[in-house]
């Protein structure tokens, strides 16, 4: 079957939005995670986009972004050789429901694939065969009306992430193994003790923020589930501007969309959800611990990139993009240079580093002199102004 540019294909829809601010200070709101080579030689965007590159499945993509990511989104499309079906450009985030919602009814209008596959831009997947195979069992279900959601196979009783419990086969099958199940329950995410006795269990997965839906009875569930959104992203279509394939949708109209993810507004309340378990050697890339873990290590299990030096370090992940960096004696640190900026955390604290990203930002928000040279410059003038005197003389002098 060669779908693409057809109805009966399925469609990817890209989500491109977020700033990956635990891992600061690489990731930053004007170059977030998704555009940075963090895990081989290309950016996370561009792996994602070599995933549904098969025109005997899916239809080309619609990737939907912020609108200040736009010239990024654009450049690393060409870089990766895709041309999209539709870039949309969100004059502000809305979570992934509104991103669904009007993602979905562009690929109706398009006349795309039937069903629609949403995926994050920033995730990571060493074995993307393994994904492509949970695809086509996905897809069985979707042609059911089932909501699909893709659970990775735990390997360790993980607390940052949400899980799913499966519930009875969604088709039985005598004699074969069941490979799709009805979602018996979303656990967000959980603490050690219950993460423990769900690994046990053996019924639980991750959740992993991919979702299978067929098109026409997800905009009817969310009909019935969240008309507002509806609402507001159809207006926010046919109000907003269109530029060759490009669409910014009315930012008026988009504001008035519920602020809320697809797993809330529609996952946890429809009788519609379905889970296929896959173990795509799968992570988020939420840390610079996980970051760690998918990367290659030399015999004292260190990660090293860029000019660095270590001396009696295990463990550790050391990167600079700036002046040589070393780190002594030291065991499961990260070091992150950038040239601007540097983190020094334990492993065991990777998550809190969205703290310091956060705290950074406000400053930078209410320190309208952060630049030390801007700050020297002002202090030569305010000195020049109530003296009269040339400092810079006086201080050759």
């Amino acid at each position: 079957m060669n779908s693409k540019n057809s109805c009966d294909g399925i469609t990817p829809v890209i989500l491109v939005g977020g700033s990956g601010t635990r891992l600061w200070p690489l990731s930053r709101d004007d170059k977030p995670k998704q555009f940075q080579a963090i895990a081989g030689q290309r950016s996370m965007f561009q792996q994602t986009l070599t995933r549904i590159t098969d025109p005997g499945r899916f239809t080309p993509p619609i990737i939907i972004g912020n609108v200040t990511h736009h010239e990024m989104i654009q450049t690393e499309l060409r870089e990766a050789g895709i041309t999209p079906a539709a870039v949309i450009l969100e004059p502000e985030g809305r979570n992934t429901a509104p991103a669904v919602a009007i993602t979905a009814m562009l690929t109706m209008a398009l006349k795309l694939g039937e069903h629609v596959l949403v995926m994050p831009s920033d995730h990571y997947i060493r074995d993307p065969g393994r994904l492509i195979a949970a695809i086509d069992k996905a897809r069985t279900a979707a042609e059911l009306g089932a909501f699909v959601t893709f659970g990775i196979t735990p390997d360790g009783p993980e607390t940052s992430y949400g899980y799913i419990k499966q519930g009875e086969p969604l088709i039985p099958r005598a004699d074969e193994p069941q490979e799709i199940f009805k979602v018996a329950k979303f656990v967000e995410k959980p603490p050690r003790h219950d993460a423990v006795r769900m690994l046990e269990d053996g019924d639980f997965h991750w959740n992993s923020g991919m979702f299978l839906f067929p098109v026409k009875p997800l905009l009817q569930e969310m009909q019935v589930l969240k008309p507002g959104i509806i609402t507001a992203c159809q207006h926010a279509l046919v109000e907003g501007a269109v530029e060759n394939n490009v669409i910014r949708p009315s930012a008026a109209a988009f504001a008035q969309a519920e602020n809320i993810s697809i797993d809330y507004a529609v996952m946890e309340k429809t009788a519609r959800a379905a889970v296929v378990p896959v173990d795509p050697l799968w992570s988020d890339v939420g840390s610079w611990t996980a970051v760690w873990e998918i990367s290659e290590r030399d015999s004292a299990q260190n990660v090293t990139i860029g000019d660095v030096i270590l001396d009696d370090v295990q463990g550790a992940y050391v990167r600079s993009e700036g002046p040589v960096t070393a780190v002594v004696g030291l065991k499961d640190v990260i070091v992150v240079n950038t040239g601007d900026a540097v983190i020094v955390a334990a492993k065991s604290h990777a998550q809190d580093i969205r703290r310091i990203a956060e705290a950074v930002r406000d400053r930078k928000s209410t320190d309208s002199a952060a630049d030390p040279v801007e700050v020297a410059k002002e202090i030569a003038e305010a000195v020049q102004t109530t003296t009269g005197d040339d400092p810079s003389t006086e201080a050759a002098a």
